[in-house]
């Protein structure tokens, strides 16, 4: 099951990169908003953010791939630009589906039952189709689920103990990254907020 998993990963990374070089503009204008931002901090893109916007995601995850374009010397054009943008969600998309995978055991699911969900949330079209953008959706998304793979442990385990203060920061980071996802999670725990 782990072999198949690995198999739709890969598989859908790379449909992803493709997708991502022939997006053709942009959706809305929160993917430009974090393309020029970035493109602001690496490349001198004479832009001002957004006040609301938070800058976590253009400035540490985007913005460090073009500056080593620049510095490469490689030709960096809006195409490019774009392109580098949604290489964080591709791969934050193709690492959550590994996290499905992995948490689906601690959910009482088989490794087969666990693959299949893990593929049903790789063909989805979030993760699939908003994967090869820089929409930040799914980089939260693969923060959250990364928490909750830290924080699910045997609490008697001593060994473990830093795990949940380790989970509570990307907890933190997804909602620098974005703060709607951050929402949901604590909308869907009413009784502990």
């Amino acid at each position: 099951e782990a072999r198949v998993t690995i198999g739709i990963m890969l598989a859908t990374l790379g449909a992803k990169l493709v997708w991502a070089r022939h997006y053709d503009g942009f959706l809305t204008g929160d993917d430009l908003e974090i393309v020029s931002g970035a493109a602001r901090y690496a490349l001198g893109l004479p832009y001002r953010p957004w006040s609301l916007r938070c800058e976590f995601h253009p400035l540490v995850l985007i913005s460090p791939l073009l500056e080593i374009l620049r510095i490469g010397g490689r030709p960096v054009d809006p195409a490019t630009v774009a392109w580098v943008a949604a290489l964080p969600t591709a791969l934050a998309s193709t690492v959550s589906i590994w996290l499905v995978y992995r948490l689906g055991p601690r959910f009482g699911l088989s490794l087969r039952g666990s693959a299949i969900a893990a593929a049903l949330y790789a063909l989805h079209g979030l993760p699939l189709g908003y994967g090869a953008t820089p929409y930040p959706r799914l980089i939260s998304t693969m923060l959250l689920l990364t928490a909750l793979r830290l924080v699910l442990v045997d609490p008697d385990d001593d060994r473990d103990r830093f795990r949940p203060l380790l989970g509570g920061c990307l907890i933190g980071i997804a909602f620098a990254v974005r703060f709607s996802e951050g929402g949901q999670l604590l909308l869907g725990q009413p009784e502990r907020v």
